[in-house]
């Protein structure tokens, strides 16, 4: 046997153990290595030469799109508001920098024949002379700007818009705006379990804002899912938000790994297709591949640079995964990730 089939042998034991301690029920070392276990289908890529490349590799597998997202690659803000808003749209996310938007991505927005392409962010994400090079490239599209004065403003603004904004939203995917992990992996969840979107929050208030409400209330939502620990999203935040007899849920863990793993193990209860890796460090290569995890009703998982969380191959094992597909390239997702190393 060679070393790497040896090594991917074991793997497969330590996932049985792992599953074991889930629950499954009790597995000896021997008996893992012996029974004949899930065959972990080989990792693909989507990958492109930099983060704006790499939304268009995303983006490239739709013939035409009625609206498209044009967000800030710089930070990651705006797009995750974005992510889960476009998918329900079956919209793809593209990203340019502030001052210029590169001409491929005026080339795949030209492409994509839309009639509508939402600048999501004020000037000091996508500037004025951006978006009018994508008003003159795309001369039969309507550009329309989403902004507000911070990025919680914006996600507000964004999907209560009644044109471009959510679809429909009995329930709120409440994530910090801090940080970007959460919000990568609950775009997909939301728009998977239907009738629900993203809402960025300030997760350090210790009581939800009156404009936050505001904007539950004009989606039409009555149950929140908190993603994320305290210290993402504060206890008082939630004790706010009960106060307000919603129903609130929330499902953290005990780093942002475990988080992702959690979410989505509640909102995808049986098998699924496909699953995507994305790095929980690093955000420029995830940032479009929300829209596409969720238009296949597929996990979005945020995995260590080079291995995988053992709780993340014993859900791809759990929902029986045909297809897994990284998003990025190996300066962000290296080649353990592509072996399915264990961490």
């Amino acid at each position: 046997m060679s070393r790497r089939s040896l090594f991917r042998s074991v793997s497969l034991a330590l996932i049985a153990v792992f599953a074991a301690g889930a629950g499954v029920g009790t597995v000896s070392s021997a008996q893992a290595l012996s029974t004949p276990r899930f065959a972990f289908p080989t990792p693909t890529r989507i990958q492109g030469a930099d983060r704006y490349d790499q939304a268009i590799k995303v983006s490239s597998s739709l013939r035409s799109a009625d609206i498209v997202y044009l967000a800030s690659g710089e930070k990651f803000a705006d797009a995750l508001s974005s992510s889960a808003v476009a998918a329900q749209r079956g919209s793809p996310l593209l990203l340019t920098p502030q001052d210029s938007v590169p001409e491929t991505v005026l080339a795949e927005l030209s492409r994509l024949h839309p009639s509508t392409i939402v600048i999501v962010g004020g000037t000091a994400s996508v500037s004025e002379a951006a978006m009018e090079q994508v008003s003159q490239r795309v001369a039969d599209a309507t550009v329309v700007r989403v902004a507000g004065a911070d990025r919680y403003e914006v996600s507000r603004n964004l999907v209560t818009d009644p044109t471009v904004g959510a679809i429909d939203a009995d329930t709120v995917f409440a994530v910090t705006g801090a940080n970007f992990p959460d919000a990568l992996t609950a775009s997909p969840a939301a728009v998977t379990r239907g009738n629900a979107t993203v809402l960025l929050v300030n997760g350090t208030e210790e009581a939800a804002t009156d404009a936050d409400i505001a904007a539950i209330d004009a989606l039409g939502a009555h149950d929140i899912f908190l993603v994320g620990g305290t210290n993402s999203l504060s206890s008082g935040l939630e004790t706010s938000l009960r106060l307000r007899r919603y129903g609130v849920t929330r499902s953290d863990g005990a780093d942002r790994y475990e988080a992702g793993v959690n979410i989505n193990r509640a909102i995808f209860g049986g098998t699924t297709t496909t699953v995507f890796l994305a790095s929980g460090t690093s955000f420029p290569d995830a940032l479009s591949g929300g829209p596409r995890a969720a238009k296949g009703s597929s996990p979005l998982y945020v995995v260590q640079h080079d291995c995988v969380p053992t709780s993340v191959l014993g859900e791809i094992e759990r929902l029986q995964a045909q297809q897994i597909i990284i998003l990025g390239g190996p300066a962000t997702l290296g080649p353990g990730v592509d072996a399915l190393t264990p961490c």
